[in-house]
């Protein structure tokens, strides 16, 4: 595994995912630089990595293949932008 530390988007919406779409592509110079980890997992072990950071993954020298799952958890859902979003709403249809 590879991981680089220099996050392109901090914080981002899940339309904000670089390297996903053409739109936010994956910055050729953060590739190019050294990754924050480089790791080797074996099977059990868990890598937690917070949203945002730019990874890849290889399989090295196993034949069988590998495989890996992602859980995401909407946390821009409890930010302090959205909470103030949805009491002005709140307010707003109140005043009718």
């Amino acid at each position: 595994w590879n991981v680089w530390g220099d996050v392109p988007v901090p914080y981002p919406y899940p339309n904000e995912q670089v390297g996903k779409s053409p739109a936010l592509p994956v910055p050729p110079t953060l590739l190019s630089s050294k990754p924050l980890i480089q790791t080797i997992l074996s099977p059990g072990d868990v890598l937690y990595m917070p949203r945002g950071y730019v990874h890849s993954a290889s399989c090295y020298g196993v034949n069988d293949g590998s495989f890996h799952i992602t859980i995401a958890i909407p946390t821009h859902d409890w930010s302090y932008g959205k909470l103030m979003s949805d009491m002005m709403v709140r307010l707003l249809e109140s005043q009718d």
